[in-house]
């Protein structure tokens, strides 16, 4: 991996361990007791976790850290780099996870039941595509493939995910209090959206800026500016134009984490209510959807 990469992952490592952390001292409490490579050379997962041991962080930590860079359904997908910090400047955030989570009155495997009603029905109708780790009942990964919004699947959850294109849900399930608790979180790895709305905010920007530049080119002749003169309304029509478009990229990426967090924290609510009260109240499964090709993707056609 290159210098970047290995960076996240001591990070998000030393992020596992104090999470950890604090959930221990709580318990304790309430007991009463890709395209470019950065600068540098590749760096061995070795020599990664090597490093990250010398920092104190626990090898458990490091391991589910290095899991997590790999696995799932877009690992390929990161900037990296240059692209990376142009990325973060043109979408006006360094966000690099969505991560929500809830403890819920239930041992894991009454929480995984209850997901396993939920997740795939009407809102949601997630698909498992892969998993990280060993037991998915005591810290390994679910990852779930989020649908995409098209004619024949619309629906409140895949309206706000395709926002900032979300496209996969990674569970993990922790037990707590002698395995009568769960404390279930959900991450949304935002590699691929980084990716996509920074190419998207830098076709939006060109476009923006070509039109503000005919915009001020036709100003200019009808005010009959001679000469080189002329440049000051193509320049200032490109730039105020092309600076707007900008701007407006930058808040819909935002409201689109937004909301994509708003989501996740609807799906625990959801999964905490069903475990309290039982699957009665859950509506039946509506029928299956449309097979694939039925329909026209029509994530691309969000206006905010």
């Amino acid at each position: 991996m290159n210098e970047d990469e290995a960076k996240a992952i001591w990070s998000r490592a030393a992020e596992l361990q104090a999470e950890a952390m604090v959930r221990s001292e709580a318990a304790a409490s309430d007991d009463g007791s890709d395209d470019e490579e950065g600068p540098g050379v590749g760096i061995s997962t070795d020599v990664v976790r090597a490093a990250a041991l010398e920092a104190g962080i626990a090898p458990e930590f490091i391991d589910m850290a290095l899991a997590e860079s790999v696995g799932g359904i877009t690992p390929s997908k990161k900037l990296t780099g240059w692209k990376d910090r142009y990325a973060t400047r043109a979408l006006g955030t360094d966000e690099r996870r969505l991560d929500e989570s809830r403890l819920i009155e239930a041992p894991p495997a009454e929480v995984l039941s209850v997901m396993q009603r939920i997740l795939p029905n009407h809102p949601y109708r997630l698909t498992l595509r892969d998993t990280i780790g060993d037991d998915p009942l005591d810290g390994g990964l679910l990852v779930f493939e989020v649908p995409k919004m098209t004619s024949t699947n619309y629906t409140s959850f895949t309206y706000k995910m395709a926002w900032a294109d979300l496209k996969e849900l990674r569970f993990r399930l922790q037990p707590r209090a002698d395995a009568t608790q769960t404390h279930v979180s959900i991450t949304v790895p935002l590699g691929h959206s980084r990716r996509v709305n920074w190419i998207a905010s830098n076709v939006l920007t060109g476009v923006s800026a070509g039109g503000g530049g005919l915009v001020g080119l036709a100003v200019g002749k009808a005010t009959a500016v001679a000469g080189a003169v002329i440049a000051a309304p193509i320049a200032a029509g490109a730039v105020a134009v092309g600076a707007l478009g900008a701007w407006g990229m930058r808040a819909a990426y935002r409201a689109g984490l937004r909301k994509g967090r708003e989501e996740l924290v609807g799906i625990l609510k959801s999964i905490a209510v069903t475990c309290r009260l039982g699957t009665g109240f859950f509506p039946a499964p509506p029928p299956p959807p449309a097979e694939a090709g039925d329909g026209f993707d029509a994530t691309g056609l969000i206006t905010g």
